[in-house]
């Protein structure tokens, strides 16, 4: 494996409806064997609700599911439609998930695009990024470890301290997805690192992480961190 540079396997989405659970949980299972043996570092599962085409098994179960199977890998939410979740369910789930891993767990995040997915939440999506930056600055003070007193337009929670808490202490690293330059400094200043999408040409990719290391310097945060990338 080169030096500083790490490899992951997304084994979701690959099935619609018409393929037999059984078949999917074996392939998938094989697979991340595999890719453990062959040396690869991350697992990644991400969300979705009411897919008709692709079958999202739900990423929290699922991967607590394969990391059983490969368990020197870091199992990573790649990701969580964090703006249509509860916080204190959200950040409740992701400590149990790093618990299970020997904290071996990446919190990814996102804000959701899909009209249907809000609606069945009840969710009105204009306030999507209002809802994503609350709810994450909520399960950043909730894998504290230090009492939680907030509220905020949403939620709020009165002096709590959580029990359930992540093995990994303030909780796994957080990656922010995004493609538009207000995603990408957004992911910036509130996530650990940008988590960049396939779609970018290389020249696109190379102008959004500039921004990215833009975003970090003006709010004096470290630029040396993780760049995951989906190719």
């Amino acid at each position: 494996m080169t030096a500083g540079l790490r490899f992951g396997i997304l084994p979701t989405p690959i099935y619609g409806a018409e393929t037999p659970y059984a078949r999917q949980l074996a392939e998938h299972r094989e697979l991340v064997v595999a890719a453990e043996a062959l040396g690869f570092d991350h697992m990644v599962c991400g969300q979705h609700f009411l897919g008709t085409e692709l079958r999202y098994y739900q990423p929290v179960p699922y991967l607590t599911w394969l990391h059983a199977a490969a368990p020197s890998m870091t199992a990573v939410t790649g990701i969580m439609l964090l703006a249509m979740a509860n916080p204190v369910d959200m950040a409740e789930q992701l400590a149990t998930l790093d618990v299970l891993t020997g904290g071996r767990t990446v919190a990814g995040f996102g804000l959701g695009y899909s009209d249907r997915e809000f609606r069945a939440f009840g969710i009105d999506g204009k306030t999507k990024v209002k809802r994503f930056e609350e709810a994450l600055a909520f399960i950043r003070a909730l894998w504290s470890g230090k009492p939680v007193d907030r509220k905020g337009a949403l939620w709020e929670v009165s002096d709590v301290l959580p029990a359930v808490q992540p093995a990994t202490p303030g909780g796994p690293p957080v990656w922010v997805a995004g493609q538009s330059s207000p995603a990408v400094r957004r992911a910036a200043r509130l996530g650990d690192a940008w988590y960049a999408p396939p779609f970018p040409s290389h020249d696109g990719l190379a102008a959004l992480r500039a921004e990215f290391l833009d975003e970090r310097a003006k709010h004096g945060l470290p630029s040396d961190g993780a760049f995951p990338l989906r190719r």
